[in-house]
């Protein structure tokens, strides 16, 4: 067996949609055999994760996508490695 598994990369988090369209799709790449998820988690000065120093992107406040999909991504044997 390789020790390379198969990854995917997200310019931005927000391409994983809604706190329930994001939960389907960790799933969803777990099921086809995915092993790792490569989210961008900052564009244009601003996070897609609540923070305390930096400006958060308008879309996600009231939740924290990167929060989210780490419990997801763990919950399916997923690893997550996000990127600024």
């Amino acid at each position: 067996m390789s020790e390379f598994g198969l990854g995917v990369w997200s310019h931005n988090i927000k391409d994983f949609g809604g706190k329930n369209e994001l939960k389907e799709r960790i799933a969803a790449l777990a099921d086809a055999g995915f092993d790792l998820v490569i989210p961008c988690v900052k564009g244009h000065g601003r996070v897609s994760y609540q923070s305390k120093v930096a400006h958060v992107e308008a879309w996600c406040k009231g939740w924290d996508p990167l929060e989210t999909m780490a419990n997801e991504a763990k919950k399916a044997g997923l690893k997550l490695h996000p990127w600024l």
